[in-house]
């Protein structure tokens, strides 16, 4: 009885031992995958991971890289095949196979599959913002702004530093005529993001948000432009000052001591003023509790200068000479923001 005892011992060591051999081998090919894939070599991932999964057939890791690399190869039924094997399983990989096979029907301009997918994957995994986001993207393309901004609303919830988010529904709002919340949501994205092309883009819609609002039509003469569908805004009454705004800034060019830099900060702090003077009693939702502290505790501040220049230096190479020629205030302004985190609504 020992010896068979001994015996089973010894199957059970020689077993445990080669799946962990098998499970180290598959982990290096999975890794040289990767840095394949990385480098936009995605046939040769491909080949790498097939060989992974001689070893592991049923390993969802392997499978979802596989499909990703698919996917980047815009070889879509592909991917989505992949993806369908790890959409069985219960495992780690599950999330990122909802967002490449969702992703793959809508570029596949299968839009309701697509959504099926991505609905699926939120009431899989509630608190996930990827998912809530890659859902607004599709809504967004069929010109669903409303649901696109409610999905966008709930991603920001659960992760306030998705700078993609803040953009997505800035040019959400935007899409829906709502200015103000455009205003907030694209001011938001550069504090997070603001030397990017995309930064660049962001930052000249904010600009022209501002210009179409108002308009000089002669050296005396200024038409202000107030449209009626804009007095259904929660924030009608700031609505109404952004034309008021642009037409103090108009006013200003004429005298040569307020640069353009100058400007911006100006009309950007009357902004975040104003937000900040409405009532926001029984209100509450990203606007209010969120963005809208932000920005009003920063008018009060000493840093507007700061934020300005640290927001424009993708757009203007000015604000970079400034940012870099006072990087005390930088830190000051860090540490501010440091301070008040959680006065934002930042958990």
């Amino acid at each position: 009885m020992k010896k068979l005892f001994t015996f089973f011992l010894i199957i059970l060591f020689s077993t445990s031992y080669m799946d962990a051999q098998v499970d180290s081998r598959v982990d290096s090919l999975v890794r040289v995958g990767i840095r394949l894939h990385d480098e936009g070599k995605y046939k040769d991932a491909i080949d790498v991971y097939k060989e992974a999964l001689k070893m592991d057939p049923k390993s969802s890791l392997v499978n979802y890289e596989i499909g990703y690399s698919y996917f980047e190869q815009k070889d879509y039924k592909k991917a989505i095949e992949y993806c369908d094997k790890v959409l069985k399983t219960d495992n780690p990989s599950v999330l990122g196979a909802y967002i490449v096979k969702g992703s793959s029907l809508d570029y596949q301009n299968k839009i309701q599959e697509s959504i099926d997918v991505f609905e699926e994957g939120v009431q899989r995994y509630k608190d996930n913002y990827l998912l809530y986001f890659n859902l607004a993207l599709v809504y967004n393309k069929i010109e669903k702004y409303q649901e696109a901004e409610k999905n966008l609303i709930e991603a920001i919830r659960l992760r306030y530093d998705h700078s993609s988010s803040h953009m997505q529904l800035g040019y959400t709002c935007n899409s829906q005529n709502k200015r103000v919340q455009g205003l907030m949501s694209l001011y938001y994205f550069l504090f997070l993001e603001a030397n990017t092309p995309r930064a660049l883009n962001a930052h000249n819609v904010i600009q022209n948000t501002y210009a179409v609002s108002a308009k000089k039509i002669s050296e005396k003469n200024i038409d202000i432009i107030i449209d009626s569908q804009y007095l259904n805004s929660e924030f009608s009454s700031v609505e109404l000052m952004l034309p008021m705004l642009q037409a103090i800034s108009l006013t200003e060019i004429s005298d040569l001591a307020i640069s353009d830099e100058e400007k911006f900060k100006n009309i950007t702090t009357s902004l975040f003023k104003s937000l900040g003077e409405l009532d926001r009693e029984g209100k509450s939702g990203l606007w209010w509790d969120f963005y809208i502290p932000f920005f009003s505790e920063l008018s009060k501040s000493e840093h507007m200068d700061t934020f300005c220049y640290y927001i424009s230096r993708g757009a203007n190479p000015k604000a970079l000479e400034w940012l870099e020629a006072n990087e005390e205030k930088v830190e000051e302004f860090a540490q501010w923001f440091s301070l008040h985190q959680t006065t934002f609504g930042m958990y």
